[in-house]
């Protein structure tokens, strides 16, 4: 009986070693192979690929970093545009923030934080525990 898959070899140590550095040098990324085939495919298709200078390579992080710090613009979010954490995040003095309020349907008290629970609009402490703490402490 012949076995369906073919024993195939892991790559060597020194291949393994080599490849990372190869692809540095040329400025490409690759994927770590799991066979020797693949190691020397691999190891072949990097060595087609012109080396990159260091003066090359670090042109190109500056550029990505320069690239990075600039991208969003106006429309990033800042820290200092939001108020709260989580579920309960909203935008500071925002125009569209609503202004009225209603009873927390849990625990009574007034609440500007509504949500829509099966289709309706009701009134709800952003903050659950205290919101259930109050809640038991009024029973």
């Amino acid at each position: 009986m012949t076995n369906a898959k073919p024993y195939l070899s892991p790559p060597s140590p020194r291949l393994l070693d080599l490849l990372p550095t190869m692809a540095e040098e040329r400025g490409v990324t690759f994927t770590p192979p799991t066979t020797q085939a693949q190691a020397l495919s691999e190891f072949r298709r990097l060595k087609k690929i012109p080396r990159e200078t260091r003066a090359q390579r670090s042109a190109d992080e500056v550029a990505v970093a320069d690239a990075m710090r600039r991208s969003g613009g106006s429309s990033r979010v800042r820290p200092e545009e939001i108020a709260g954490f989580g579920s309960s995040a909203r935008w500071q003095n925002s125009e569209h923030e609503p202004t009225e309020t209603g009873p927390c349907g849990r625990c009574g008290l007034e609440t500007a934080d509504s949500c829509r629970i099966g289709g309706r609009g009701r009134w709800r402490c952003a903050e659950f525990s205290t919101c259930i703490r109050r809640r038991k402490a009024g029973r």
